[in-house]
């Protein structure tokens, strides 16, 4: 009686053991997933932010252009 009952703890506990595993490969995935979206955002947050410096640099230099057509003539 005792052997059969510590074959079903050992089924049991390999069991759990396996949903264990099972839930944490999820949430590797889960984590792996949302690292990836996070990745992807701050490229783009970079990306923006270099594409508004490039433009505050350009309009300076088009008013300091225009300002210095209009002194220089």
């Amino acid at each position: 009686m005792k052997a059969r009952e510590s074959v079903e703890a050992l089924k049991r506990r390999e069991k759990s053991k396996f949903v264990t595993t099972k839930n944490e490969r999820a949430v590797e995935r889960a984590a792996q997933r949302y690292s990836q979206q996070y990745q992807q955002q701050q490229a783009s947050i970079n990306n923006n932010i270099s594409n508004i410096n490039f433009s505050v640099v350009a309009k300076f230099v088009s008013v300091a252009l225009v300002a210095f057509a209009r002194f220089a003539y």
